[in-house]
């Protein structure tokens, strides 16, 4: 008996890096698959799980016996933890092996923040705050540790008038600890002195944040004496009074100077106006006056009333900054409650004909007094439905009320809520108590099976004409039933070209199958297909069996331009290095820019995102043959074509770009591999210019603009998605391209750029006519006018020479 042959699939090693992340930043998974088995493995998929929840895939394409492959997967943690993550290669059983138990692998990561001290200087005082000269002044500073970890001891150094002083130990502080730390000083002259604390001047701890270490503190230093009136504080009896109520304000009023003030006045504005004043008696350094000022207010509302000391400025103070104080009343009416509906939710939140719907009524008081126990009514539609019981609340309290109903019909259902239904609640606003949103109800679905198509892949991806090309179609069924056995047909141009049988698929089970098709000649590709052609499968939704992709066919071309990091227009062959660290773009041509920052490394894919939606490209891709580390990567959306390219972009034109990816040479063609750019298309431009969606296309610029492989991806009710393939990164257009390379040209707002408006006719769809015939005639009349000009220089010659040869033959 022939021993059976069957392949194994085995994970060899499995590494992530880095092994301790922080949260948000790429960790990038590798793993290493290989066939230890006895035959040929097909083609299957390495799947990987958190907490056994699946987080992405990568391809395991076909193994010859004890051969091996190396997949990597980039993946970001979001939070601080421990994850174990797991590798499994034919989680679904795709390849028959000779073992199904040995395919999988865990790798462990620790995400976890780096943590560091943290030193800040919380106050810095001396004391006195009013020094002589000769007077010894203590200076304190009050260090803290605010990191997550201890810090080391170092110094604290003092400056006056930024000349060093001298320093002292700052000792080592846990998380959260602070150290008293005091520096006596004695002033020689009269002035404004600026002293400064700054920890850690050597930077001999390690911190999280270095730049807020330092802290300064002025003082006056005065031989003169004078007083100096401050207002201590400033009360009102009644803080919330009622029109009409007497108010008593309360000042003390202190001289914290060194002389002896004059009798002066306390006024007192409300609004920059004054209601009113008091006499301040004299007062001895360090004395204090308590003075009243009664005052009614007679509407209702928020008052600011300031009191001012020596307003007139009668006395001579230390200080003629601090002689006021602001104090705030709220007046107001009687109190009363103040019902309101915060919201209204459901579940479940997709309601369905015939199942029970539970609302939830969140109701607050946001009035001033109790609200007492209330009825509130619901309404469907305007119809009266039911009562819902509210209780006591309590100035500012919420409370929850639910009730349910059944839905009996589809469609929008209108759903009201009264609050205090037959006014039994006096409230200060009795005009917002009704609360409506609108439900959507659907259906309730049977269970029924739903055929989708996954996906349409092809081999290989850029297929040359006469090649043999082989597609994989993957059915799954998303329903909530099983599905019979049915026909896949598929269609190349429109035209059938075949059929595959998928068999009866069980709930989120999936099949795969394979149809080939050569390509004759150049050109794009519509290929199409559809299962369950036939309707044999009754489904939840019938509309959703096919899909439709693109393929371009064409003979291999050799980019030769090096243009792509940034540095150099298309058409400069000299450019090694890429600019984007600052584009070279003039500022007044770039409309929009957004800027983003990943670590470039030999053999790991990189992937910008672009959140902030600033600009039409939403992601740029790539695999880089060198690594580069931190890279930043800018798309500029510009006003008119970019000043690198030569002559606008043909076609009809959506935006020009200028992409620079680092300046280091990152976006060269020679260090990149499967770079893809994914942009969008506003569908108000395309249906207000009537664009062909199929025709937009992504154009490069380099010595001249080439069309890019572009595919569509999906669209939503603002936008149309594409991805496009690119052999670097440089000046970029977004066009309606019919592959003419002269075509006639149209700016992004629609008006000519660049095109004097002699020259050409603006035609009915916004495009100049014969644009093409201007470029040419503009190079044939050059040689002309230089004849003219050497015309003009030889004929007087001419006219000379002849004149001569007359009077010879006379002689």
């Amino acid at each position: 008996m022939e021993k059976q042959t069957v392949p194994d699939l085995v994970i060899e090693d499995f590494t992530a890096n880095p092994p301790n992340p922080e949260p948000g930043d790429t960790v990038i998974l590798t793993t290493l698959v290989k066939n230890q088995g006895t035959e040929k493995s097909d083609e299957t998929d390495l799947t990987y799980y958190v907490a056994g929840s699946e987080i992405g895939k990568g391809i395991i394409s076909e193994l010859e016996p004890e051969s091996s492959l190396k997949i990597s997967f980039p993946w970001i943690p979001k939070t601080e933890e421990t994850v174990n993550i797991l590798a499994w290669a034919d989680a679904g059983n795709q390849v028959e092996e000779s073992d199904e138990w040995n395919n999988e692998k865990t790798v462990s990561l620790e995400v976890t923040k780096q943590r560091f001290p943290d030193l800040i200087i919380e106050t810095l005082t001396a004391d006195p705050a009013n020094p002589k000269p000769g007077d010894k002044i203590t200076v304190k500073a009050i260090v803290k540790n605010q990191g997550t970890e201890k810090s080391d001891e170092t110094d604290l150094t003092y400056y006056i008038d930024e000349t060093w002083t001298g320093e002292r130990k700052i000792p080592g502080l846990e998380p959260g600890a602070s150290s008293e730390i005091s520096f006596p000083w004695t002033p020689e002259m009269e002035g404004m002195i600026n002293i400064l604390a700054q920890a850690d001047v050597g930077n001999k701890v390690e911190e999280s944040n270095e730049g807020n270490n330092e802290k300064t503190v002025s003082i006056n230093i005065i031989k003169q004496t004078y007083p100096d009136l401050v207002i201590e504080d400033f009360v009102a009896d009644l803080p919330n009074p009622k029109p009409g109520d007497t108010v008593i304000l309360t000042t003390i009023v202190k001289n914290q100077g060194t002389e002896k003030s004059d009798e002066t006045d306390l006024e007192y504005y409300i609004a920059e106006s004054e209601v009113g004043e008091r006499i301040i008696p004299e007062l001895e350094p360090e004395s204090s006056s308590e003075i009243s000022f009664s005052w009614t207010p007679d509407t209702e509302g928020m008052v600011n009333i300031l009191a001012q000391a020596d307003a007139g400025g009668h006395v001579t103070e230390s200080d003629e900054e601090n002689n006021e104080e602001t104090v705030s009343i709220r007046v107001e009416g009687q109190n009363y409650p103040d019902l309101v509906v915060e919201d209204l939710t459901w579940e479940p939140s997709d309601p369905e004909t015939g199942k029970t719907l539970n609302f939830t009524l969140k109701v607050k008081n946001q009035g001033l007094a109790v609200s007492p126990e209330s009825i509130a009514k619901y309404y469907i539609n305007g119809t009266p439905v039911g009562e819902i019981s509210i209780p006591l609340l309590l100035a500012g309290s919420e409370t929850n009320a639910e009730f349910s109903l059944t839905p009996d019909k589809e469609g929008v259902m209108e759903v009201k809520v009264c609050l205090d239904f037959g006014e039994q609640v006096p409230e200060n606003d009795e005009t917002n108590n009704e609360f409506t949103k609108e439900v959507s109800v659907k259906i309730a679905l049977v269970e029924q099976p739903d055929l989708v198509i996954d996906s349409l892949t092809w081999a290989p991806e850029k297929p040359e004409p006469n090649e043999s090309v082989t597609f994989t179609v993957t059915v799954k069924n998303t329903g909530t039933a099983g599905s019979e056995e049915n026909v896949l047909e598929y269609e190349i141009n429109g035209t059938n070209e075949g059929n595959l049988t998928v068999p009866a698929l069980s709930t989120e089970e999936t099949f795969g199958g394979t149809f080939t098709w050569v390509a004759e000649e150049e050109g794009k590709i519509e290929v199409r297909a559809v299962v369950d052609t036939g309707n044999e499968v009754l489904e939840n939704s019938e509309t959703n069996n096919e899909i439709t992709k693109n393929i371009t066919v064409a003979k291999e071309t050799v980019v030769t331009s090096s243009g792509g990091g940034g540095g150099g227009g298309g058409s400069s062959s000299s450019s090694g290095s890429s600019s984007s660290g600052g584009s070279k773009e003039p500022a007044r041509n770039v409309e929009a820019k957004e800027l983003s920052t990943r670590h470039i490394i030999n053999g790991y894919h990189v992937r910008y995102e672009f959140p902030e939606n600033v600009t039409c490209v939403t992601i740029i891709e790539f695999d880089p043959k060198r690594t580069f580390k931190k890279t930043t990567t800018i798309v500029e959306v510009l006003k008119e074509k970019s000043v690198f390219a030569s002559k606008l972009p043909p076609g009809r034109i959506y935006k020009n770009l200028n992409i620079w990816v680092g300046d280091k040479g990152a976006g060269l063609p020679d260090y990149l591999d499967n770079a893809y750019i994914e942009f969008r298309v506003e569908k108000s431009w395309i249906e207000k210019k009537g664009i062909n969606d199929s025709l937009i296309t992504l154009l490069h610029y380099d010595k001249k603009w080439n069309p890019l492989e572009t595919e569509k991806m999906g669209e939503n009710e603002q936008y149309i998605y594409f991805k496009a393939k690119t052999p670097g990164f440089s000046p970029f257009a977004i066009t309606e391209y019919t592959g003419e390379e002269e075509e006639t040209i149209e700016a992004p707002d629609g008006e000519l750029k660049g095109v004097p408006s002699s020259l050409g006719e603006l035609g009915e769809d916004g495009v100049v006519n014969g644009s093409a015939e201007i470029e040419e005639n503009a190079e044939e009349k050059k040689p002309i006018g230089m004849k003219k000009v050497l015309v003009a220089i030889s004929l007087p010659i001419f006219m000379i020479l002849v004149q001569f040869l007359v009077l010879k033959k006379r002689d």
